[in-house]
């Protein structure tokens, strides 16, 4: 029992504290033992935050031994010009109200050398909740940094590329949702604001949006999901609208290491390349008809002889019909004796723009 002065309870609360600490004291020991050799940097930090240990991955990543630097605060000896004050704020507020953090944050070497961390750490209390010091794991990834550095400087590039296009651009991911898109789209299917403002919006369900544009709307729907569906490229695919312009797009499906990851559409409006082919279809059957129709004969060959025209009055004229003539040889189907090195010669004339007359004598069809 104890005596009136409480000395024997005293005691015991002694050596309660004295084995609470020694526990402590063992259990940071095995800690120790098990980071020492932690690829990891690990550093285990007094109640102020001041450094008491480091393991050999700690030296190795900022050139600093235990002996330089023991009783400083990291940050104190790693962070510089470039390292982010909010971040150091977030550090200090979480190591003062005895909170973990979590962060990733930019040092410098002992020799100067920038690198990236990411952060973990907690506060080591004893019984009574009290804070004794703190425990923090630090990873390297500037690789990672590096490689989301290039991977960022990439999609820029590619964003400007895409951007500047005169071609309307629509990419999608796995799930037909859209990547990234150009302002010529945007035109091309009447999509208000700018392209960012799609972003994350399914592109089957815009494009379906956009059916009214085209002369047939349900057939413009169906062959785009069957597009999509059989995941095989499409180049070139005309498109007719009910404006009576022309589209034209192509379908590029995106493959890595054999997995579907998503897609490419690029329309480009070929209207006026439409009204340009019309017009000169309508100028050659005119002029055709004009020269099938004349009282003179007429040839058209090749620059190797070979015949690819013979209007109505040439073939009466010869004898020959059409399917005799297209594809043969004038020289060996019509000429006889010398006059063949003559309309060779006018025919090699004619090639370089010069004149191509020759008066020859023919053979007729019996």
């Amino acid at each position: 029992m104890p005596d009136e002065s409480g000395n024997t309870l005293h005691a015991f609360v002694t050596v309660e504290d004295i084995s609470h600490q020694k526990r402590q004291e063992e259990q940071l020991r095995v800690l120790s033992l098990i980071a020492e050799d932690n690829i990891n940097a690990v550093i285990i930090a007094d109640s102020g935050g001041r450094i008491e240990w480091i393991n050999k991955s700690f030296s190795r990543m900022t050139g600093f031994e235990l002996e330089e630097i023991r009783g400083k605060k990291p940050g104190h000896v790693l962070q510089g010009p470039e390292t982010d004050p909010e971040t150091v704020a977030y550090l200090s507020r979480q190591v003062k109200a005895g909170e973990p953090f979590n962060c990733e944050i930019l040092n410098y070497s002992r020799s100067g050398k920038k690198y990236w961390l990411r952060v973990t750490g907690q506060a080591i209390r004893d019984s009574a909740g009290a804070v004794t010091g703190y425990f923090a794991l630090e990873e390297d990834i500037s690789s990672e940094k590096e490689a989301n550095e290039r991977l960022r400087d990439s999609e820029s590039r590619l964003s400007a590329l895409i951007g500047n296009l005169q071609t309307g651009i629509l990419l999608g991911d796995e799930n037909r949702e859209i990547l990234l898109s150009n302002q010529m789209f945007c035109d091309m299917f009447q999509v208000p604001g700018l392209p960012e403002s799609i972003k994350g919006t399914g592109c089957s369900k815009l494009l379906e949006r956009g059916k009214h544009l085209f002369k047939e709307p349900d057939r413009f729907v169906e062959r785009m999901y069957q597009i999509l569906d059989l995941k095989q490229p499409v180049n070139s695919e005309e498109i007719g609208l009910a404006s009576g312009q022309y589209y034209e797009r192509d379908y590029v499906p995106i493959f890595v290491h054999g997995q579907y990851k998503g897609h490419l559409w690029n329309y480009r409006d070929i209207s006026e390349r439409k009204h340009y082919e019309r017009t000169l279809k309508i100028q050659e059957e005119k002029y055709r008809n004009i020269i099938a129709n004349m009282n003179l004969g007429l040839l058209e060959v090749d620059q190797n002889g070979v015949i690819e025209f013979a209007n109505q009055s040439f073939r009466e004229m010869s004898g020959f019909n059409a399917e005799q003539l297209i594809g043969q040889k004038a020289s060996d189907l019509l000429q006889v004796g010398d006059d063949r090195g003559a309309a060779q010669d006018a025919n090699q004339q004619g090639a370089v723009g010069g004149p191509e007359f020759c008066q020859i004598q023919v053979t007729n069809h019996k």
